[in-house]
């Protein structure tokens, strides 16, 4: 009867353990699935390429309520054909501050669109997002597909979606066959493998996908939750077999990265 009971106590013991240890390094688990990828780095931004931006406003402790004055000097200074926001475009909108962004990349003829993050447009219905859907913002229907620099893009609102993919956007990915590379846009880092690179939580669901659900799809997921602090990279790249997630957001901080997608390829560049 005792060895019994040793032999369950050790067995409730062993699961505690492996519990605590789940519990505490769960983030360095599911990565272990995800291999490491390089993007090729640029010096030099080409005329009429696509510029990619996460968590554009900067600093979370700035006073700045613009897009980073980096992002703004660097959209003025290179020709870009358009401009892709991956979330978190301005740290406090509001009706004028959208219409100064919109009135901004019509004066230098730039076409731009938005993921919006939840700095954008809060979580659930709320005073942001009333802002944001009344003003000339695009796109305000989600998914939005568009080509760009022989690049397909779907850009989606994972903010008002419970942190997922719509349907559409999952039927594109796994029924059409694509001539050009697929780039899917988001805000929030909608897999449970690479949470622990997330600026923010909030709103995130109790149970979010994981990589190996989109492990047999050629495609790639850029999410611009990321890069607000020091302590986070500037940019990261996984793969797991056919399937790549980027991850890329500035905090005004050395380093910061933007993505360049131009004639079918993608560059990472280090801000100035």
């Amino acid at each position: 009867m005792k060895k019994k009971l040793k032999i369950i106590f050790f067995l409730v013991l062993l699961i505690y353990i492996i519990f605590i240890t789940y519990k505490n390094f769960k983030d360095e688990v599911f990565i272990f699935f995800l291999k490491n990828c390089d993007i090729e780095q640029t010096n030099l931004i080409p005329s009429k390429s696509t510029l990619i931006v996460g968590h554009a406003y900067g600093s979370p402790g700035g006073k700045n309520n613009f897009i980073s004055e980096k992002i703004r000097k660097l959209i003025i200074e290179n020709d870009f054909k358009d401009v892709i926001f991956t979330g978190d475009v301005l740290k406090l909108p509001s009706k004028d501050l959208w219409q100064e962004l919109v009135d901004f990349f019509y004066n230098l003829d730039i076409k731009f669109y938005i993921s919006p993050g939840n700095h954008d447009i809060g979580i659930g219905d709320n005073d942001l997002l009333r802002i944001y859907k009344n003003s000339k913002i695009k796109p305000q229907i989600f998914p939005f597909t568009y080509v760009t620099n022989d690049f397909n893009i779907i850009i989606e609102n994972t903010t008002s979606n419970n942190w997922g993919l719509s349907s559409e956007t999952i039927n594109l990915i796994k029924k059409k066959k694509y001539d050009i590379p697929l780039i899917v846009l988001t805000h929030q880092i909608i897999i449970s493998d690479l949470q622990k690179f997330a600026n923010s939580k909030q709103g995130m669901p109790e149970k979010i996908l994981s990589s190996k659900h989109f492990q047999d799809y050629n495609f790639t997921i850029i999410s611009g939750d990321s890069g607000a602090f020091q302590t986070q990279p500037r940019i990261s790249c996984h793969k797991r077999n056919k399937f790549r997630y980027i991850i890329n957001g500035i905090g005004d901080v050395d380093g910061d990265t933007v993505l360049i997608l131009y004639k079918g390829k993608l560059f990472s560049h280090k801000i100035i």
